[in-house]
């Protein structure tokens, strides 16, 4: 896991497209099932302990943007992506090393391969397996097995 995320939008757009929701609401429940409790932008809200609440998901990752963050002890800074963002803003979320780092990382891999954001990077203060999870939620959620190598060439990790 990571510390701090970094992005920069490359498409706006009036919405995120249907397909992309359902595929980002799909990491958040796959990160569910593995444990990793995710909450609202304030990190106040859970998205569910037991069970996930498909309302609330919805709610924070939706067609108009997505707001997300770890849960209570959990919670750093919100992971914000919206598609009326300018291109060119560049963009960051601190994830602390917190478990819901690497939902951020699938996302972010997801925008990527999307074509909405572009320039990706983090900073892994020694960690480096900290994509590892990311990787994993992407590959469960896209069956798409090239972003490792994709990241490895560009990144050089």
């Amino acid at each position: 896991m990571g510390y701090t995320n970094y992005w920069t939008q490359s498409k706006k757009q009036d919405r995120f497209s249907d397909e992309f929701v359902e595929m980002a609401r799909e990491i958040c429940r796959l990160g569910f099932d593995r444990g990793i409790e995710l909450a609202s932008g304030d990190g106040e809200t859970s998205f569910g302990v037991f069970e996930l609440n498909e309302e609330l998901l919805k709610d924070y990752v939706a067609n108009d943007g997505i707001w997300i963050n770890g849960f209570g002890d959990e919670s750093c800074e919100t992971f914000s992506l919206e598609p009326q963002a300018e291109v060119g803003e560049f963009s960051f979320c601190k994830t602390a090393r917190n478990r819901y780092d690497a939902v951020v990382k699938a996302l972010m891999f997801l925008a990527y391969k999307e074509g909405i954001i572009r320039d990706i990077s983090w900073d892994s203060c020694g960690d480096k397996k900290q994509n590892e999870g990311g990787f994993a939620l992407y590959e469960s959620a896209t069956k798409d097995m090239s972003m490792r190598e994709e990241m490895s060439r560009i990144l050089g990790i």
